[in-house]
């Protein structure tokens, strides 16, 4: 099936939000106006806990706060500034809330799950203490909000709102086409393959808090504009825990997910009425459902998406490491890595010692890899190789010695900091973003420049190369062996200086593995950087490396030439057991 049909399919439920609000006032009365128009505001809600929530994983129980910070900035507006458009009211209390936003992601950058979502639930009742006692502006006053004319019925302000919803879903659906809206969802994944990828963490959970806040607060301003005023019960911090379950529950990331959150928030209590069930009940039926979409790893939402894909979208077929491929045009023949000596050096530590509380994880470790070569770290397990490797890419930072890149001093930078100066890794387990296509993650690792500079044409030649699928399939249709090798492509794409792979032949097959040690041992050649390789498997070392380092508690036991450090009675004493046939 054509991929293109496929993706279109997979959009109808998207596509169908705008036709479906249009047709909302046509198919219902004019009594259930108010409700549906009460839908709309609660899906804005829930839209902003999909981008903080859904987007970037982190857990947010005060989106309500938001909102009451953005009603407050706008009926502040009405009374104070009555001149100002009632648009641009609503607007400015959406960009005011926005500082509010990251204040509370400053807590974010510490902390995750349980312990995040009691920050910012703190937040949420400690506002709404102060909210009690100074209240809304004009409240006292008595002052009621008017809306311009053109929506100052139910039926022109349900439209109104139908068109902020789809303006703010359509502006989610545009970032998460960017590197913001994809660094948020690798935040979501794993922060420390964020950080190797040369994204700043901080920067992702910053904007995701932001502009979930920016939603939030115009959804306030929406309420005031239809309530004409509110109070702080309108904002409680019991409301935020119901729209967070819903959200969970439906799947908030999507506006098909929002919509009907906001639309079982304003109609089931209203179910519940007409059948004489107490309304808390309703707050329960969320709960559950929450707890089912946890459970499931789904929402409403994603659920309705991924039986789309199932009946929809082909698997990608790619004969993996089929036939060599040709050099990139403008460069020469490949060779062997182990032929690329040169006397600069890509990386050099010295002296590095790392010590967790009476441990020495290493120490006085001293290792030098050349510009041009491929080189290997072996060593038995607990020797100390992930140690090293977490040290070097700075997801480790208390340690010993000196670490330089390309002769630079590296060891105060951050670790997106050293993924941009040109230290790229990959890791032992899958840490690729599912949700993104092959070709969004591969240029999710470059810089703004060297994306626009990389073609699709290079982007398709780099996959086949490694024996990936092409740019269009995404993540999470390709194996697990496949991802670990878009891990590779992704690091070698970015052109660091050097690329440390640790263990990317896990998940494949024997032949697969001595295709790959062929490709490792081409990178210097063919794509430029060094490479440092953390791996168990001997034939791979040997058939891709010209030289090796072995690790044993943490010291280094032995260096130099593969067939010389490989017979070293020393070695194979402390990691192979056994000699090796060479």
């Amino acid at each position: 099936m054509h991929r293109g049909k496929g993706m279109v399919s997979l959009l109808a439920p998207t596509l169908g939000v705008p036709v479906f609000l249009l047709l909302v006032p046509v198919l219902v009365s004019a009594s259930w106006m108010y409700g549906a128009t009460s839908a709309l505001i609660v899906a804005t809600i829930i839209l902003s806990i999909g981008v903080v929530t859904g987007h970037a994983g982190m857990i947010s129980l005060c989106q309500m706060t938001f909102a009451a910070v953005g009603a407050w900035v706008f009926l502040w507006l009405q009374v104070h500034a009555p001149g100002v458009p009632f648009l641009a009211d609503i607007l400015i209390g959406g960009l005011i809330t926005v500082p509010v936003g990251l204040l509370i992601a400053l807590p974010a950058l510490r902390l995750r799950g349980e312990n995040l979502a009691v920050i910012t639930l703190a937040f949420a009742v400690a506002l709404n203490v102060i909210l009690a006692v100074n209240d809304f502006p004009g409240i006292a006053e008595g002052i009621f909000v008017q809306k311009p004319a053109f929506i100052d019925s139910d039926q022109s302000y349900f439209y109104f709102c139908a068109v902020v919803f789809c303006l703010v879903a359509g502006t989610i659906a545009l970032l998460s086409r960017t590197r913001i809206g994809a660094s948020w969802l690798a935040v979501k994944y794993s922060e420390r393959a964020t950080a190797a990828l040369g994204r700043s963490v901080g920067r992702a959970k910053m904007s995701a808090f932001g502009f979930s806040a920016f939603v939030a607060g115009i959804a306030g301003g929406l309420l005031v504009g239809q309530v004409g005023a509110v109070t702080v019960q309108a904002f409680s911090p019991l409301f935020s825990l119901t729209f967070f379950a819903l959200a969970v529950m439906v799947g908030a990331r999507y506006p098909e997910g929002a919509l009907i959150g906001g639309v079982l928030s304003a109609f089931i209590p209203v179910v519940l009425d007409a059948i004489g069930v107490a309304q808390d009940m309703g707050d329960l039926l969320f709960a559950f459902g929450a707890v089912v979409g946890l459970i499931g790893g789904a929402g409403v939402a994603e659920a309705i998406r991924a039986v789309c894909r199932s009946k929809l979208s082909e698997a990608p077929s790619h004969p993996a490491f089929e036939a060599d491929v040709g050099a990139p045009p403008g460069t020469a023949a490949a060779r062997p890595g182990k032929e690329l000596v040169s006397s600069a050096l890509a990386l050099e530590l010295e002296g590095l010692t790392v010590r967790f509380g009476h441990v020495t994880a290493l120490e006085g470790v001293s290792l030098q890899v050349p510009a041009g070569v491929v080189a290997a770290l072996i060593g038995p397990n607990g020797a100390g190789k992930s140690t090293l490797v977490d040290c070097v890419s700075g997801l480790i930072r208390s340690y010993e010695g000196v670490i330089r890149l390309d002769g630079q001093e590296i060891d105060r930078l951050p670790p997106h900091r050293r993924a941009r100066l040109g230290l790229r890794r990959s890791f032992q387990q899958d840490r690729t973003i599912p949700e993104l296509s092959i070709d969004q993650y591969v240029r999710l690792s470059l810089g703004r420049r060297q994306s626009s500079q990389l073609s699709r044409t290079a982007v398709t030649e780099m996959l086949t190369f490694f024996g990936c699928p092409g740019p269009q399939y995404r993540v999470n249709e390709v194996d697990i062996g496949t991802r670990r090798l878009l891990e590779v492509v992704a690091a070698v794409a970015a052109n660091p200086s050097i690329v440390l792979l640790d263990e990317p032949a896990a998940g494949l097959a024997q032949s697969e593995s001595e295709v790959l040690a062929k490709r490792i041992s081409e990178i210097p050649e063919r794509y430029g950087p060094s490479v440092l390789l953390i791996e168990h498997d001997m034939e791979l070392v040997q058939a891709a490396c010209s030289q090796i380092t072995v690790l044993d508690f943490g010291r280094v036991i032995a260096y130099g030439d593969p067939a010389d450090v490989l017979a070293d009675e020393t070695v194979i004493k402390a990691y192979l057991g056994e000699e090796i046939t060479l």
